[in-house]
């Protein structure tokens, strides 16, 4: 009995240490429906983005879903109840970089997109210019897509008229990774705030980019990841046999 009570703790212990290194991740489901997506800057139909992941990214819901050709990014700003058309803004920024860069480098890119338009821009890190946060404006690839509108009544979480953004980012051109930095945002004029994942940035100032140090990991736009990481799901599967053998003897 004693060995069953301790092995109990052990997978606790497991567990608990599991949810708290994972905590400041947010990931990315498969969704083999991103070709339904009807492109006009919000959610248009019940099933449009439901096949995505979600995340409060400080009062904007954060959507994201992956066909390892494209990610696709919904920014859902609920909270925001005044707006201002080509002022107010959505970005997505990625990296396959990894490393802790406290200056973006030539593989992190920015999408922007201003509400009420599909006019994005794409920024490039690896600049000199400290004055842009170190990125400079790129030609957009023809295969990306942003577009920002006003919600209406379809939208999934509230009736009430909101921002909302949608992109479509080629994969192949962030880099193909089992991992990513990601951050993301909505900009709101009227009020000056940002809401943003991660959310301890919200507080940064527009324009600035925070630096991709800051930024949040992004699992995995090149396949499905199991909501338990598959190898701690094997060492406590492992434990499981052991356990009940030694059980066993203890009550015979």
């Amino acid at each position: 009995m004693k060995f069953l009570f301790f092995g109990l703790i052990f997978f606790a212990v497991i567990f608990i240490g599991t949810s708290h290194v994972y905590a400041v991740e947010t990931e990315t489901t498969y969704r083999d429906d991103g070709n339904a997506t009807i492109w006009d800057g919000k959610w248009s139909f019940i099933q449009e983005w439901k096949r995505t992941s979600y995340t409060d990214a400080g009062g904007t819901a954060l959507r994201i879903g992956h066909d390892y050709k494209y990610l696709y990014v919904f920014l859902d700003a609920i909270g925001q109840e005044k707006f201002m058309k080509n002022s107010d803004y959505g970005i997505v920024c990625i990296t396959s970089n990894t490393s802790t860069e406290n200056t973006s480098q030539n593989d992190d890119y920015c999408f922007l997109v201003s509400l009420g338009t599909n006019n994005a821009i794409t920024l490039q890190g690896g600049s000199d210019l400290s004055a842009t946060d170190h990125y400079t404006r790129i030609d957009n690839d023809p295969r990306f897509i942003a577009i920002s509108n006003i919600s209406d009544n379809n939208d999934r979480y509230t009736n009430d008229p909101h921002p909302s953004y949608e992109f479509r980012i080629p994969i192949d051109l962030v880099g193909r990774s089992d991992k990513y930095h990601l951050y993301a945002a909505t900009y709101d004029t009227v009020s000056h705030h940002i809401s943003s994942w991660p959310v301890n940035i919200d507080t940064m100032k527009f324009p600035n980019i925070p630096s991709p140090s800051k930024w949040s990991d992004l699992i995995s736009p090149d396949k499905s990841i199991p909501e338990f990481p598959w190898p701690m799901l094997s060492l406590i599967i492992s434990f499981i046999p052991i356990l009940i053998i030694n059980w066993k003897k203890h009550i015979r």
